[in-house]
């Protein structure tokens, strides 16, 4: 009669779902850092915007956000 014990380890399906699933994670955090760096140049050009205007408007350098709350 054959033994009837359960099989060591993860099954096939277990595994495959897995491979799925750091697949898909990988493929996240690729696109996150693809936003990422583009968030961060859009940040670059906007200060170098900033720093033209307020070398060319001297003014708006002693208005900050806070005064206008």
């Amino acid at each position: 009669m054959p033994s009837r014990d359960p099989p060591y380890g993860p099954d096939r399906e277990q595994v495959e779902a897995a491979k799925r699933t750091v697949e898909q994670t990988r493929r996240e955090m690729a696109d996150l850092e693809s936003q990422i760096r583009s968030s961060k140049e859009t940040i670059a050009k906007s200060e170098k915007i900033l720093a033209r205007l307020k070398a060319r408007f001297p003014e708006l350098e002693a208005t900050k956000p806070e005064d206008s709350a």
